[in-house]
């Protein structure tokens, strides 16, 4: 067929021949250029190999055109040169071990960057130039302009490579609202040592992962670490459901009857020690109703496929479900490395032997293995003071490296026996979540101020009231 300029993928390459072989185009070319060394300037005279480079190039009417392009290996004559051989010089077009020419790659880039990995993959085959995601992504990652500005307020969050097995780090810009950097894996050190390239950070916002607060710790020291708006509404949202879930169908039990006189909240651990068995007995009232339907559909004669269908349950679930005739009660997890309860024992001898102040306990108690953070210690410090010297001189005698704590009370032992006969003494009668008052729902306001808690290092974004009400409340993790 005739040759013509416009096959030549750039200046420097010459097309010698096309030919349609195998489903695609195949376009020899050879480089055109002057043979001069790129060090010394100099021009070459003698020929050292040649060699064939394949890369892929712009489709024609939808068929894959690969160029074949010839290129010679050059010596360099100058005795003065560091470099004694070089090859071809054609980087406008083709750039060196590159397997594309230059605008199929922006092309990539283009489309990469506008839909992602596999779309990109998806829509390049059908356009006539086939590439994997992961190539994609690097040439995206590859051209992709690094910061040359301070950052001054990011935001760190952990992301999936592999849902429930491999996590990866995302660190986001906040000013700007731009990803600064990807990390491959979760941990303190990896982020420690990022952060550390970074002095001009101020504010780091994360969540309430103790990898990312010690991280924080290492890598940045000057900056104040805050708990994100994201993280704060969730927890609050959580709360307030847990609320009014305690009472799961309001409207029928309320109907025709009037709305009961809320009792008198009784002050300190005892009011704490109420609202989280209220909210057990809502959570578990809820997966009573889950059970009594999956047991109903049982009884129907349903097989296991249909009743995970309307059910929604998980299949293990429904499974165990079916072979008992009661709802099973849930066993408790042993307490990690990050939860104070679990160096209970110890923390409990230092506590009746007058050692009362957060920072030395916290101190003492990281030597022996504590890696959660402050604060989470303070919580616990906190319902000791409510509880009174009585119990806690029981909890001395609990072993500090086999805790068992109880779920809803957090003591061990004796300790909770004498929480609990304290807590039935001056326990109100119980009363509706959602009894209305005025035309409001009326929600304990522990549950509303306790996530606001939760902003690490930031005195000025909590308020007082609600550092007081967040006191006694454990908030969820």
């Amino acid at each position: 067929m005739e040759i013509k300029s416009r096959w030549e993928p750039g200046p420097g390459i010459r097309v010698v021949n096309a030919e349609f072989r195998g489903g695609r185009w195949i376009v020899k070319a050879e480089a055109s250029g002057e043979a001069m060394c790129p060090s010394c300037r100099h021009q070459a005279m003698h020929r050292h190999s040649c060699y064939t480079r394949r890369v892929q190039d712009l489709p024609v009417q939808g068929m894959i055109v690969e160029l074949h392009l010839s290129m010679t290996r050059w010596r360099c004559s100058n005795q003065l040169c560091d470099r004694q051989t070089f090859a071809d010089q054609a980087d406008q077009a083709v750039k060196p071990h590159a397997r594309q020419t230059g605008r199929v790659a922006e092309l990539a880039r283009l489309i990469g960057y506008a839909v992602g990995g596999r779309p990109a993959e998806r829509l390049m085959r059908r356009l006539g130039m086939p590439q994997g995601d992961d190539r994609i992504l690097r040439n995206l990652k590859r051209h992709a302009a690094a910061p040359n500005y301070p950052l001054r307020v990011v935001g760190i969050d952990d992301w999936s490579w592999l849902k429930g097995s491999r996590y990866g780090t995302i660190i986001v810009d906040l000013e700007r609202q731009e990803v600064v950097d990807v990390l491959h894996d979760r941990s303190a050190k990896t982020t420690a040592a990022w952060l550390a390239k970074h002095p001009t950070i101020e504010i780091v916002s994360r969540d309430r992962c103790g990898l990312y607060a010690r991280g924080a710790g290492q890598g940045a020291a000057q900056a104040r670490q805050v708990a994100d708006r994201f993280h704060l509404i969730q927890n609050l949202r959580q709360a307030i459901e847990q609320q009014l879930s305690r009472d799961h169908r309001p409207t029928q039990r309320m109907q025709g009857k009037a709305a009961p006189q809320a009792a008198q909240e009784t002050p300190g651990a005892d009011e704490v020690l109420q609202h989280q068995q209220m909210v057990r007995q809502g959570r578990r009232g809820v997966w009573l109703d889950r059970f009594d339907q999956v047991k109903a559909l049982q009884r129907a004669g349903r097989n296991l496929n249909i009743i995970i269908e309307q059910t929604g349950l998980n299949w293990r679930t429904v499974a165990k479900w079916l072979e008992v005739d009661s709802l099973p009660e849930r066993r408790p997890r042993d307490p990690k490395s990050t939860n104070p309860v679990k160096f209970e024992g110890y923390l409990a001898q230092r506590w009746n032997a007058g050692i009362r102040t957060g920072r030395r306990l916290l101190t003492e108690v990281r030597q022996r293995g504590y890696t959660g953070s402050r604060s989470h210690l303070h919580r616990l410090l906190s319902q000791w003071r409510g509880a009174g010297r009585a119990v806690l001189a029981q909890k001395s005698t609990v072993d500090a490296t086999v805790p068992v704590r109880h779920r809803l009370t957090g003591l061990t032992g004796a300790a909770n026996a004498g929480r609990e006969s304290l807590a039935a003494a001056n326990r109100p009668p119980r009363r509706p979540a959602c009894a209305p008052t005025g035309g409001k729902l009326n929600i304990p306001r522990a549950a509303v101020f306790r996530t606001e808690a939760l902003v690490l290092n930031a005195p000025w974004s909590v308020s007082p009231r609600a550092v007081r009400c967040a006191q006694g409340a454990r908030p969820r993790t």
